[in-house]
């Protein structure tokens, strides 16, 4: 899935920062300086029953 975080700030960052980290997952930044910067998260998937 791809988002458009061109409106995204720190604060909204640091806010998704939290909730992906409290369910157990990652979030990191990939910055290109001449061209953009990538934001990616990771979570666990629960087995399907």
């Amino acid at each position: 899935m791809k988002i458009d975080c061109t409106q995204a700030t720190s604060l909204t960052m640091a806010f998704c920062k939290l909730m992906i980290e409290a369910q157990g997952g990652t979030l990191g930044v990939e910055d290109e300086f001449t061209r953009a910067s990538y934001v990616w998260f990771t979570l666990s998937a629960a087995p399907a029953q």
